[in-house]
């Protein structure tokens, strides 16, 4: 598979040399397969296909396709900021779209398939009968990853410091403030389990 800087030349090639040719993609992403549908202006599809999904798989086969876009669109999900990073970086018009009004569309046929799928997407990106999302940078997702990660521990964190004094208080032990560790559990709790841990018989 080439290499991102041999996407991105070829991509500059193809945009001097074919400037008024135009085409629209759509992309129907899972977790490991991505569908694609190239449309001409006309609303012709000039190539279906199903490849990795993977930035660098999906722009090598877009610019096979195809040699200029002015749209390729994918449904928000979660591959969806990584995928479209990846293919704005590789020189493609990617448009991040709601699955909401898409599925509005999708209901208009009994039948779905992720062909299919792909193909009301590139029809969305023809029309322009879509509505774009706004993709976060990395820098702010990785943030708001580390602050989500961070608020789970804490709470899961605090609710088994209160699962053990609530079962510590069978044994006479409260929460005095004055009285606690850096665990906050009573220190002479701690004690407590320290002396139970000694009389545990040794596992088999």
């Amino acid at each position: 598979m080439p290499c991102a800087d041999d996407l991105r030349q070829a991509a500059s090639l193809r945009k001097e040399g074919d400037s008024l040719v135009i085409h629209y993609a759509g992309l129907d992403v899972s977790l490991e397969k991505t569908a694609i549908c190239i449309l001409n202006e006309d609303g012709v599809a000039v190539r279906e296909l199903v490849v990795a999904s993977d930035p660098a798989a999906i722009a090598q086969a877009l610019y096979e396709g195809a040699p200029s876009y002015r749209r390729v669109g994918l449904e928000a999900g979660p591959l969806a900021p990584w995928l479209y990073a990846g293919l704005a970086d590789l020189g493609l018009p990617a448009i991040c779209i709601e699955v909401r009004q898409m599925r509005a569309f999708a209901k208009a046929s009994p039948v779905k398939t992720d062909k299919r799928d792909a193909r009301l997407i590139a029809q969305a990106m023809r029309t322009g009968l879509f509505k774009a999302t706004h993709v976060k940078t990395d820098a702010s997702q990785r943030l708001r990853l580390l602050l989500r990660h961070r608020q789970s521990m804490m709470r899961r964190n605090r609710d088994l410091l209160n699962t053990i004094r609530g079962t510590l208080k069978a044994f006479g032990y409260t929460h005095p403030a004055k009285s606690s560790n850096e665990d906050g559990l009573p220190n002479a709790a701690t004690a407590w389990f320290a002396g139970c841990s000694m009389r545990l018989p040794t596992p088999f």
